[in-house]
C-alpha cells in the first residue's frame, strides 16, 4: 500500500496538576524545545532526567512515547504511553499515539482498541477517527474505514487528508468514479494540495489514461520539486511508454532526492535491462534488495536478468524466494521456475557451462 498521512498528535504537555519539583518540570521543558525542534534525541534525554527524578510524570512519559514515535522506535513508544496512560488514563492523545505505535507494529487490533478507547473519552476526534480509518483499511475492512474517514469530515468539511485516504480506498476497491471524485474534492479544497495530485495521476495511470496522469505528475512536481515518490510514479509511467531515457531520468532524480529509496533502484534496474544495460540493472536490483529484502518483485526481476543470461540456478533462487516474499506471484513464475529447470536439464546434458551477466 502507499504510504498513508496519519496524525501524530503530540502534545507537548505542561500540565502540572500534580506536585512536581522545578528541576524536574526544568527537564520537561528542556525536553519539549527540543522536540518541537526536531532534535527528538535529545528530548529523549532531558524526559529520562525528569523521569528519573520523578518516576510518576505522566506527562514526562508520554512525550518522550512522542519523541520515540517520531523515530520509529515504537516498542519504546509503546511502553512510554502506555506508563502514561497508567497514571492518567482519561487522557485521549496517550490512547491515539499508542494506536499509532501499535499500527506501526502492524499490532491492529491492540491499535483498534486503543483508538476506541480514545473516542470514549472524546467522542468527535478527529486523530481518532481517521488514524482507526487507517488500520480499518490495513486490516481490508473497507467499508468501515470509509465511515472512519467520513465521519472526519463530517466534523472536519474537506479534511485533505480523510479525502485523498478514501479516494485511495475507493481505488482499491475499484470504484473509481468515486475515487476520482473524492481527489477531484481534494484538489477543489486546496489547489496547492499535492498529494491529490499525485492520487489522481497514479488512478490516471491505473485506468491508462497516460496523459492525463503525466499532466497530474507534472503538477505534483511543480508544487513539490523533492517529493521523490512522484519522480519515481512517473518514472513508471515511461516505462509503460517504453520511453526508457525519460524514465531512467526520472528515477535518478528520485534516488538522488532519496539515497534509501528501494523502489526507485528497482524500477531503475527494470529500465536498464529493457535497454540490455545488464550489469547496471544488476547493481540496482542488488541494491534495492539490500535496502528492502522483502520487496519480492526486485527478487523476481534479479531473476528475470538472470534467466535471460543463462543463469538458471540463480534464477529459479530468486523466483522461490519472490513467491516466499508475495504469493501472489505463484502463477506467474511457477512456470517460468519449470522452464528454467529445463534449461539447466538441457545444459547440463549438452555440457553447456552458465554465463556471466555482460
Amino acid at each position: 500500500m502507499c504510504k498513508y498521512i496519519s496524525f501524530i498528535a503530540i502534545i507537548v504537555f505542561v500540565f502540572l496538576g500534580h506536585l512536581h519539583s522545578q528541576e524536574d518540570v526544568n527537564y520537561l521543558q528542556k525536553g519539549n524545545q527540543k522536540l518541537e525542534d526536531g532534535n527528538y534525541k535529545v528530548a529523549i534525554k532531558f524526559y529520562s532526567n525528569a523521569i528519573q527524578i520523578n518516576p510518576d510524570f505522566a506527562e514526562a512519559y508520554y512525550n518522550r512515547g512522542a519523541a520515540y514515535l517520531e523515530i520509529d522506535e515504537y516498542d519504546f513508544a509503546i511502553k512510554d504511553f502506555s506508563k502514561a496512560i497508567e497514571l492518567n488514563n482519561s487522557d485521549a492523545n496517550a490512547y491515539i499515539n499508542r494506536g499509532i505505535s501499535y499500527f506501526e507494529n502492524k499490532e491492529y487490533e491492540k491499535a483498534l482498541s486503543d483508538y476506541n478507547s480514545a473516542l470514549q473519552i472524546q467522542p468527535d476526534d478527529i486523530a481518532a477517527y481517521y488514524n482507526r480509518g487507517n488500520v480499518l483499511d490495513a486490516m481490508k475492512n473497507y467499508e468501515w474505514s470509509i465511515k472512519d474517514y467520513e465521519k472526519v469530515l463530517s466534523i472536519k468539511p474537506n479534511d485533505l487528508d480523510a479525502l485523498n485516504s478514501i479516494g485511495n480506498v475507493y481505488r482499491k476497491i475499484k470504484q473509481f468514479d468515486k475515487a476520482y471524485n473524492s481527489y477531484n474534492a481534494a484538489i477543489s479544497a486546496d489547489t496547492s494540495g499535492y498529494e491529490a495530485y499525485y492520487n489522481r495521476a497514479n488512478l490516471y495511470k491505473y485506468m491508462k489514461k497516460f496523459k492525463e496522469a503525466e499532466s497530474d505528475y507534472k503538477k505534483v512536481i511543480k508544487l513539490n520539486p523533492e517529493y521523490a515518490s512522484a519522480y519515481n510514479n512517473r518514472g513508471n509511467l515511461y516505462l509503460l511508454l517504453n520511453d526508457y531515457e525519460r524514465a531512467i531520468s526520472d528515477f535518478n532524480k528520485a534516488i538522488s532526492l532519496n539515497r534509501e529509496f528501494a523502489y526507485a533502484y528497482n524500477n531503475r534496474g527494470r529500465a536498464y535491462f529493457f535497454i540490455k544495460e545488464n550489469e547496471k540493472a544488476l547493481v540496482d536490483f542488488e541494491k534495492s534488495i539490500s535496502i528492502k529484502p522483502d520487496n519480492a518483485y526486485a527478487y523476481k526481476y534479479r531473476g528475470t536478468l538472470y534467466y535471460s543470461n543463462e543463469r538458471f540456478y540463480e534464477a529459479i533462487t530468486d523466483w522461490e524466494t519472490a513467491i516466499k516474499l508475495d504469493y501472489k506471484l505463484y502463477r506467474e513464475l511457477n512456470p517460468r521456475i519449470k522452464e528454467a529447470n529445463q534449461k539447466i536439464e538441457a545444459a547440463v546434458g549438452s555440457g553447456k557451462t552458465k554465463k556471466s551477466v555482460n
